[in-house]
């Protein structure tokens, strides 16, 4: 997929001061550990803040050693507009991830923000100020039709009256820490920031407020097939609002490790390793 640079922290950090990047790996910054640290870098928010009161996870400290100036981790300190060891996923999810230190095994962050290495999300990360376009929120487990390696939608739409299920027998689904932060053993509660600002606790993973159109049809309940208006659970990247991944705008919300970046005949393909747990 062609990926817009408008939308990167390669074009912050242009002249790769803070983090060493190339034309093939531009889009490897966009992870939410940089992306985090550099609002902290910029006193928009602290490192504190970043760690939810309701943690469960023994992979979730605050960092405390937050350098503001000069950081260490940067390729030239002087010059660095982040602190690249802020992590915003353990280090399982960002093996080789540029700048980190492999030393630091625990993530500094509790929340999911929106995925956005892919073009049709990238008006949602500007000041639509959209009561419906979820951007940030408490991080959330695995969905049926989605499997351990794939966190994207295996099947068309889940039928019948029950709707999502929690992916059974998995350690990122039924079994998940995140269902403790907020809700019970077998059901998904959680903040949810949208892009005007406010914040809602919802009961679901997919709150009535947020839809999207399906591109092609699909099997409804009845064995009835039509294009429709469809609830989108926020933790799933439906692969039935577009089978192609680039021009999908549903809201996927997951901490982001590691991103890979590879150009093909001037294509540019884009990887997310999001973290589970």
């Amino acid at each position: 997929m062609k990926k817009n640079r408008a939308f990167t922290l390669s074009v912050v950090d242009i002249s790769n001061q803070t983090i060493d990047g190339t034309a093939a790996n531009l889009g490897s910054k966009d992870n939410t550990g940089n992306v985090l640290s550099l609002l902290i870098f910029n006193a928009s928010i602290t490192p504190e803040i970043c760690v939810t009161p309701s943690e469960v996870s023994g992979n979730v400290a605050a960092m405390t050693n937050y350098q503001n100036s000069n950081p260490t981790g940067a390729r030239v300190q002087a010059n660095a507009l982040w602190d690249p060891k802020f992590r915003g996923a353990p280090s399982t999810a960002e093996s080789g991830v540029l700048g980190r230190d492999s030393s630091l095994l625990n993530s500094n962050n509790s929340y999911a923000n929106l995925v956005f290495s892919f073009d049709g999300r990238t008006s949602k990360w500007s000041n639509n100020y959209s009561a419906t376009d979820a951007v940030f929120g408490n991080r959330g487990p695995l969905f049926t039709n989605q499997s351990t390696g794939n966190d994207g939608q295996a099947a068309a739409f889940p039928t019948g009256a029950a709707g999502w299920q929690l992916l059974a027998g998995s350690e990122f689904g039924e079994r998940s820490q995140t269902l403790q932060i907020h809700g019970g053993r077998n059901t998904w509660e959680g903040n949810i920031g949208y892009n005007d600002g406010h914040v809602n606790f919802e009961n679901r993973a997919d709150p009535a407020e947020i839809t999207f159109q399906s591109s092609a049809a699909i099997t409804l309940p009845g064995s009835t097939t039509a294009t429709r208006t469809i609830p989108d659970n926020v933790f799933v990247d439906e692969t039935n609002e577009n089978t192609d991944a680039s021009k999908r705008s549903n809201a996927w919300l997951r901490p982001v490790g590691n991103v890979v970046v590879s150009n093909n005949a001037g294509s540019r393909s884009v990887t997310v390793t999001p973290w589970l747990d």
